[in-house]
């Protein structure tokens, strides 16, 4: 029994100093932080707790009787000897915790500490917080530490984990309360001499170690926020940049080979290459790869620096889509893939611009055949949607209306939903999170051709164009990819029959 119980702790203690959700990068460059941080945690308060003693010490050896003021009248022998027995039980109690503390650079060179930093800020913490409170309960009197200060001081020093300070604080606070609960249960007089265990007191403590608890713990939360989201953004750079000398060096090596083998070559009479056909057209296609990768990265920049600028007009959408497949015909017959059209030629005209919607229908449609395995199928779908009512937003299916007055018109917003599916592999839920991020590339499709910003121009068109873009997928189950572009202002939706396949 005793032996499950530890395990369960020992599983939830794992659980809390490593919680999921966070990439594997990201916990290892925190468990590094984490020792690094440790160790100047600890190396910091070993000479401060000693100072602070030894102050202590200086102040009980200068007053062998308690400070009075001129309007007090002269302490009793016995309020003298409880102060000297309270004095000396605290410089005691100080020297067993600066014991303690002493051991943690004993802990700290052991594997463990290397291995669970966290138990080393944990000793650390308590040796200064839990440790003085024990040794005084062993007295039936309560401590209590200078929280504020000592809290305060590991979110400086150590602004990541904020469940561990969590932890470090409830176990050191829940600790001072119910030994205060149990004297006073137990009908035990607090042995303190300055404080007693009323209810303003108490009132006043959990107070400002709330607030204390608060402020270091949310401050350690949005640094530490604010640390992964830099690290995320330095990694997918990094993912990024390699990416494209990857994709760029590719051309350059091929045209380098090209060339090499042609001064080997035997010349003519007039000092001339003969290059035959074929490799003039490897020489130029490397040349059309280079020049697009270039012009993706310009494109990205522009869109970042100043807004995209669209040309929306009335755009019929099933004669687009059309024209999108037929210009990737010969892409989807080299990867054989077959692909639904159930978009109807009697959808409302949505108003958007035409070269850039064609681009985002392109993009998906290339993106599912080039990260999926052959043969795939794709389905196309495209309904109306409402995205507005009085009760907030929300999508609903288009059903013809009836002649009956629309109160709530006004608020309401009518949209075109389109769908690419696929029944490939799928998408596993964290990555996609970040599938329309720019610097994002999936790292399991790293040797494919592209930068894959594909998803990223994607998004950036559809929310110029006041619409949103989203996939849902299960691996194994496929994915699909959906936006929704507005319809032409002047268009009802009621006077025109719409298609949901």
């Amino acid at each position: 029994m005793i032996k499950q119980l530890a395990g369960k702790c020992w599983a939830w203690f794992k659980w809390l100093v490593r919680p999921s959700g966070e990439s594997i990068d990201y916990l290892i460059w925190r468990h590094q932080f984490l020792i690094k941080r440790s160790r100047l945690y600890m190396w910091i308060s070993l000479p401060l707790f000693l100072t602070a003693v030894l102050l202590l010490v200086v102040f009980v050896h200068h007053y062998p009787e308690p400070p009075t003021f001129p309007e007090q009248s002269p302490f009793s022998p016995e309020m003298i000897e409880e102060w000297q027995t309270y004095s000396r039980r605290i410089v005691q109690v100080h020297w067993v915790a600066m014991g303690f503390l002493s051991l943690c650079p004993v802990l700290q060179r052991t594997r463990w500490s290397r291995r669970f930093p966290a138990l080393l800020f944990l000793a650390i913490s308590w040796s200064m917080t839990l440790v003085p409170q024990i040794v005084f309960l062993g007295w039936s009197a309560i401590a209590r530490p200078a929280w504020e200060y000592i809290f305060f001081m590991q979110a400086v020093l150590v602004p990541v984990h904020w469940r561990l300070h969590l932890l470090s604080q409830v176990m050191s606070m829940g600790f001072y309360f119910c030994a205060g609960l149990f004297l006073i249960l137990a009908g035990i007089e607090p042995g303190n001499f300055d404080e007693t265990l009323t209810v303003a007191s108490v009132g006043l403590n959990i107070f400002n170690i709330f607030w204390t608890c608060l402020i270091c713990c949310l401050a350690v939360a949005l640094y530490e926020r604010l640390q992964r989201s830099e690290f995320e953004s330095r990694k997918h750079l990094q993912m990024f940049l390699h990416a494209v000398t990857h994709d760029l060096q590719n051309p350059l090596i091929g045209t380098s080979i090209v060339l090499q083998n042609l001064l080997r070559r035997d010349r003519d009479a007039d000092n001339n290459v003969m290059v035959s056909a074929p490799k003039l057209e490897q020489l130029l296609a490397g040349n059309a790869r280079q020049l697009q990768l270039v012009q993706s990265l310009l494109e990205i920049h522009r869109n970042e620096t100043q807004d995209l600028i669209l040309q929306p007009a009335p755009l019929p959408l099933a004669p687009l889509v059309e024209d999108v497949l037929f210009d990737l015909e010969e892409f989807l017959k080299e990867h054989q893939a077959t692909i639904t059209n159930h978009i109807s030629d009697n959808l409302p005209a949505v108003d958007a611009d035409r070269t850039q919607l064609a681009r985002v229908f392109s993009n998906l449609i290339s993106n599912a055949v080039k990260h999926n395995p052959g043969k795939i199928h794709l389905v196309l779908n495209a309904d109306v949607i409402c995205t507005a009512s009085r009760k907030g937003l929300k999508l609903k299916p288009h059903r013809p209306k009836q002649n009956k007055p629309n109160h709530s018109a006004i608020a309401e917003k009518w949209m075109v939903r389109c769908s690419v599916q696929d029944n490939g592999s799928g998408i596993p839920p964290e990555q996609c999170r970040h599938l329309f991020e720019l610097y994002w590339r999936n790292p399991q499709t790293r040797h494919s051709p592209g930068l894959g910003m594909g998803l990223y121009l994607c998004r950036q068109i559809i929310a110029a164009h006041g619409g949103q873009i989203h996939v849902s997928s299960e691996v194994g189950m496929g994915s699909t990819f959906w936006f929704t572009v507005p319809l032409v202002a002047h268009t009802s939706p009621d006077r025109k029959a719409t298609t949901a396949a």
